[in-house]
């Protein structure tokens, strides 16, 4: 990220179907490009009793997640990209009229069923938010669907 103008050298991974996706790294990182962050520290390196090479966060460690926002230039990037990156169809399931698209609601209906894993999504906050609107219009074979706000 560092070569987005982060303010730390962390590496970070991208995974895609498309091969676009490579366009995102820039490459090597040079001694040159770090030496910006070099008095911050972010860890410690020492030898245990057992002759293994061990890390250890130091308390400049903690500054650098407040400071992993994703850079601007990145983000352009990115937008750039969203064509190319969206171009194909490489990786999804193809559709046929013998495996259709089932309504949104059947999803929905199924989805309620199988959410282990989904934790994660904090559902029940969506909810609460939707339900709380005032000009919210629920269609009337979804009210039933979506729980009402909790207190």
């Amino acid at each position: 990220m560092i070569h987005y103008n982060a303010l730390t050298p962390k590496p970070h991974y991208a995974y895609s179907n498309s091969s676009r996706i490579s366009q995102l790294d820039m490459g090597k990182l040079v001694r040159k490009t770090v030496d910006q962050d070099a008095n911050l520290k972010t860890c410690e390196t020492y030898v245990d009793s057992e002759g293994n090479k061990r890390f250890k966060g130091t308390k400049r460690l903690r500054q650098t997640e407040l400071l992993m926002e994703y850079p601007v230039r990145f983000g352009f990037k990115l937008v750039d990209m969203f064509d190319d990156l969206t171009k194909t169809n490489r990786g999804q399931v193809a559709l046929s009229q013998s495996n259709p698209v089932p309504p949104a609601i059947q999803s929905f209906q199924l989805m309620k069923e199988h959410t282990c894993g989904m934790e994660f999504a904090r559902l029940e906050e969506v909810f609460n938010y939707l339900r709380r609107c005032k000009h919210l219009k629920i269609p009337h074979e979804w009210k039933c669907l979506i729980p009402k706000p909790f207190p």
